[in-house]
């Protein structure tokens, strides 16, 4: 596709039913990881796609009567997918990433439900990104009512276990609650950057409970008793 100066780029284009909150917490999930220094996408945008559009890329969608949806296209990254097959062949290189305790705080905070080995990416010489965060705030069909009842829920956090084997030492959970740390001041200087586009996806009282729930998640020594 063509950037916005008009530069051809390589990007996956991801498109999300009408029903579905995946395209805004793919938006947030991107800020907040940029924001924590983990690496990912270097760019995303959203794109309008028509219905004929979207049809021929994705049959097997009813999107409805719709004219135009809005799309995510994410920059594309070099690399190798980690896959649940080959995930332990990582295991070292994983554990030893200067982003993975970053990356494991992250996905608690956002109660990122499918930060599975397939959304880590293989960038080489030890180094990875983190893409796909549809399934952030416990899944793209999210409520308020769902999220204020489970802001101190546990979950399965599927990148301790691909990472740290499912337990952390105590320097590994150190490294997480540290991260964790800058989680409230990251929140209040982006906050701003992500409701610039949920203020068009979302309902007032939808964006509030998510703000809610973040803030309560990036309290001080939260992440004390999450690993």
């Amino acid at each position: 596709m063509l950037d916005e100066y008009g530069n051809e780029v390589k990007a996956h284009i991801k498109a999300f039913p009408a029903d579905s909150k995946a395209l805004a917490n793919e938006l947030a999930g991107w800020i907040l990881h940029r924001a924590a220094g983990i690496e990912t996408a270097e760019r995303i945008w959203v794109i309008i796609l028509s219905n004929a559009e979207l049809r021929a890329l994705f049959p097997a969608v009813d999107w409805g009567d719709a004219d135009d949806w809005p799309s995510l296209a994410v920059q594309h990254i070099s690399g190798q997918p980690v896959s649940a097959k080959s995930a332990e062949l990582w295991v070292d290189e994983l554990a030893a990433w200067h982003s993975t305790a970053p990356c494991i705080a992250m996905a608690e905070w956002l109660w990122e439900i499918d930060g599975n080995a397939g959304n880590l990416i293989n960038t080489g010489r030890g180094e990875f990104a983190a893409i796909d965060f549809a399934d952030s705030f416990g899944g793209p069909h999210w409520t308020p009512a769902r999220l204020r009842k489970n802001t101190h829920a546990p979950f399965y956090n599927k990148r301790l276990h691909i990472a740290w084997g499912g337990i952390a030492t105590p320097a590994q959970r150190q490294a997480a609650q540290e991260s964790a740390a800058r989680h409230a001041s990251i929140l209040a200087r982006h906050w701003r950057d992500i409701t610039h586009w949920w203020d068009h996806l979302l309902k007032p009282k939808q964006i509030q409970a998510a703000h809610d729930f973040l803030l309560a998640r990036a309290a001080v020594n939260w992440m004390d008793h999450r690993l």
